[in-house]
Order: C-alpha cells, then structure tokens, then sequence
C-alpha cells in the first residue's frame, strides 16, 4: 500500500510540474486499487442478504408499525421525534402485554 500511495504522490507530482495528463491515468489507477482494498464486505446491491437491505426492510417495517399506532409519516420524522414516538409505542405495547 505504501508502494502505491508513493506512486500515486510522485505522480501527482509530476503532474503539477508538466501538465502530462499520462500522470492523473497514474493517479486515477492507484485511487481504483485503493479502493478496491477497503470495499465492505456487503454493501447495497440489492442482494436480499445483504446487511444494508436488511437494514432498510427493518426501518420500513418499523415506520410501518408507528403507522398503525397514528404516526403515519414515522420516516420523515426528525431522529429525536422519532426516537420519541417508538419509546411511546414500547411503553405503550408494555402496558398492554402487562394487562
């Protein structure tokens, strides 16, 4: 990794000194290998497996029961208010399994 960040920097470099657009390929090459190196594991690609799709459905599912409890737009709700409506609703789904 070391070898290729060197190789990129001396490339940028002789670009400012020439204005060689040879020397961004360069750049461009070592960004793409740098990339591929921390790729996630998973990330969306519609993969019904992956962990992002999984964590979309659970967010949809949610907004779907504050719905049937009268939040009906639980999704665009700012984070505070929505953290405020589920800790109503798990109260509230406490007080019924309790009776």
């Amino acid at each position: 990794m070391a070898s290729q960040q060197k190789r990129r920097a001396l490339a940028l470099v002789d670009h400012l000194l020439t204005e060689d657009a040879a020397h961004l390929r360069t750049v461009d090459e070592v960004d793409k290998w740098l990339l591929e190196l921390v790729r996630p594991d998973q990330f969306t690609d519609g993969d019904p497996d992956n962990v992002l799709t999984h964590l979309h459905r659970s967010f949809e599912n949610l907004c779907a029961v504050l719905a049937e409890h009268g939040t009906p737009d639980a999704g665009s709700l700012p984070l505070f208010q929505f953290h405020a409506r589920l800790g109503w609703l798990q109260k509230k789904l406490e007080r019924e399994n309790a009776t």
